[in-house]
């Protein structure tokens, strides 16, 4: 019993042992036949879905490729449809601003793809005269639409169905939808970029295969020949035209005379032979039928024979671009009615007059006096939009190369901005430096819009003060000129003058005056608060103000440049001093608020801002800049002047006054200190 028992328990652990390894074996093959086939699994879903990813990539790049084949369709069709008497593109704005992109070298877009480096046809893309003509007319036709909808609805807005049905855009076309119509923004678009953005961008690189490129067969127009042209000609010239015209209407005048007389000759032969019998008279009568007869058989082969359709050339069929040999050649057109006359790539052929620098500044000078705000319908244009293809900067940009050019001249003609200064103003048709102004005033027209917000006020104002800023080196090296030069050295850059000028306009100008212009106008990020900008402007350009007033100020001590006091010698002077405060009175009033030219009247309508006055922070600036100082200085040294300046004087001294007044404890006390004064 016990040995039994024994033996029953010795041999217990080696069979559990055995069936131990028995169980793990099981256990280990059945957990790698698990993991194998999850492996194999994961294996089959990644490589199925590889496959539907490449296939998906594949679908993608055909859709992708078929859309960009499509889009390029699109801008070619717009191109054409552009060229035409009556052009309306049907692609909507997306197709306008993709056509600009093409069209201008590194045109700036965020909305649009860069479709010049997708397809080598795009890039043939240029310029040509029905082109230009054609958007000229296009947006021409969608300012006068915005216009008259404008009118109509001022004039309606007292019903309310006639406001229920103004509710619709300005534009008649996008009432059918701006993904087929294009509306007015985006002609505006394509002429911005044509009439600006392209010119600005070639006087950048100052490349003539670029402007060349750009230019494509675009021609400007031959000046008339009509009063102009006959201006040049000599007297005998004209005496020998008048003479043969005249010579004309006499001879016309004659023949007309003799084939009358000829009529009622045969007339009345024809009333006395039927007056001889009536017998003769039918016998007569009965052989003009036969004889008109024959004769109208006979007209009828020639004018069957003349009114052959084909002979005629209809205005469809007609090709200013057909080759006279008749060819058929890869650059020329097929002499059929089914001939593709408006061949957006045959168009862009560069033409060998734009590939000249003279041909090419005729060009860019064509284009360039055609731009303005109004023309162009850029009042058409939203916030969003002009920030977005940053338009302020391209205009600003532009007008500051161009004035500094006109100022500093360029003896290079190789260039677009050489100018050729043996020529009249009258007959210079291709100084491109001399239309500065087109793209300064278009930014002035902007930033004083009320509409969009004036979103370009700040880039406008920065725009003046570079320009003071930048010729404050010349205005220094005039202060620090001979005695010799005195003749001339009181004269103000242009720089310094164009900005004068235009802060004076603009500080004066309703817009920056009226009641809307004490608040944030709009709702855009660049809408701003016109009268804190201006102010902010012109306390930034202080230092610089007074070194102007310095520079034109009359120089009567003994260590200036003379005691001379002469009228005849002062001359240029004081015609330089009184143009530069009657700027300079208006900038200090927008900051006093008062006009202290008319009788002390207050410069802003309605309520004020938060600077309406000037703080006692701002009269100190106005010490310490020097600028308070210049204006007293220059109402001492300009007693002996003319008549004809003290009306400038007497607005002097009484901004002079304002000054004090607004700040006794800084200003007022500084001015009584001055002997001359009062």
């Amino acid at each position: 019993m016990s040995s039994s028992k024994k033996s029953t328990t010795d041999d217990s652990p080696s069979s559990w042992d055995s069936n131990s390894n028995e169980m793990d074996e099981k256990h280990f093959l059945r957990m790698y036949s698990k993991a194998l086939a999850e492996a194999l699994r994961t294996k089959e879903d990644e490589e199925a879905a590889e496959r539907e990813e490449l296939k998906q990539q594949k679908n993608s790049r055909n859709i992708k490729s078929s859309s960009t084949a499509a889009d390029d369709l699109k801008i070619q069709s717009a191109y054409r449809e552009l060229c035409h008497d009556d052009p309306i593109v049907t692609g909507g704005d997306r197709v306008c601003r993709q056509l600009a992109e093409v069209l201008v070298p590194k045109y700036k877009t965020t909305a649009t793809r860069s479709t010049k480096s997708d397809n080598s046809n795009l890039d043939k893309l240029a310029l040509s005269s029905p082109l230009v003509e054609g958007v000229l007319q296009a947006v021409a036709r969608a300012g006068s639409k915005a216009t008259s909808s404008t009118k109509q609805a001022n004039k309606t807005e007292d019903t309310s169905q006639n406001n229920e049905d103004n509710k619709s855009p300005p534009n008649d076309e996008s009432m059918i939808g701006s993904s087929n119509i294009t509306s007015s923004e985006g002609y505006a678009q394509l002429a911005f970029a044509i009439f600006l953005e392209g010119p600005y961008r070639c006087i950048q690189q100052d490349n003539l295969d670029v402007v060349s490129q750009f230019l494509g067969s675009f021609q400007p127009p031959e000046k008339t020949n009509s009063a102009a042209a006959h201006e040049g000609l000599s007297a005998e010239e004209k005496s020998r035209l008048v003479e043969e015209a005249t010579a004309k209407i006499v001879d016309g005048i004659e023949k007309m005379s003799m084939e009358e007389d000829k009529a009622n000759a045969a007339k009345n032969d024809r009333d006395d032979d039927a007056s001889s019998s009536s017998s003769e008279f039918f016998l007569h009568n009965k052989n003009n039928n036969v004889a008109k007869e024959d004769n109208n058989d006979s007209m009828e082969e020639i004018w069957a024979e003349d009114s052959d359709p084909d002979d005629f050339e209809y205005e469809s069929s007609y090709n200013p671009y057909n080759n006279t040999t008749g060819n058929n050649d890869g650059d020329g057109y097929e002499d059929d009615m089914d001939g593709d006359y408006f061949n957006p790539t045959q168009l862009s052929n560069p033409d060998p007059t734009n590939q000249t620098w003279e041909g090419a500044r005729k060009s860019i000078y064509h284009l360039l006096s055609s731009f303005s705000y109004g023309n162009m319908a850029l009042n058409l244009l939203s916030s969003r939009t002009w920030s977005a293809l940053g338009m302020s900067e391209s205009l600003g940009d532009l007008a500051f190369t161009l004035l500094l050019a006109n100022t500093n001249g360029s003896s290079d003609s190789n260039s677009l901005l050489w100018r050729d200064k043996q020529l009249t103003q009258e007959d210079v048709d291709d100084d491109i430096t001399t239309l500065w102004d087109r793209p300064l005033f278009a930014l002035r027209d902007r930033a004083m819009d009320n509409i969009h917000g004036h979103d370009a006020l700040s880039t406008y104002l920065q725009l003046l003060c570079a320009f003071l800023s930048h010729s404050e080196e010349d205005i220094m090296s005039i202060l620090s000129s001979p005695s010799k030069d005195t003749n001339n050295t009181n004269d103000l850059p242009p720089l310094t003058a164009v900005g004068l000028s235009s802060f004076a306009t603009l500080c004066t100008s309703k817009e920056m005056t009226c009641s809307s212009s004490a608040k944030l106008c709009g709702t855009s990020v660049e809408s701003v608060c016109p009268r804190d900008e201006v102010s902010d402007a012109i306390f930034n350009s202080i230092d610089t103000l007074g070194h102007i007033i310095e520079c034109v100020r009359p120089k009567k001590s003994v260590f200036g440049r003379g005691i001379t006091g002469k009228a005849s010698d002062d001359n240029s002077t004081t015609e330089s001093w009184v143009r530069t405060a009657v700027c300079i009175i208006p900038m200090l009033e927008y900051l006093i608020n008062i006009q202290a030219r008319f009788d002390f009247q207050t410069v802003f309508e309605g309520g004020g801002s938060r600077r309406t006055t000037l703080s006692d922070l701002d009269a100190k600036a106005l010490l310490d800049s020097g600028l308070f100082r210049e204006l007293l200085s220059l109402y001492t040294c300009t007693q002996d002047e003319s008549d004809a300046s003290n009306v400038v004087r007497l607005q002097l001294l009484r901004t002079i006054f304002a000054l004090s007044v607004q700040a006794p404890e800084i200003l007022g006390r500084y001015a009584i200190r001055v002997p001359d004064l009062v």
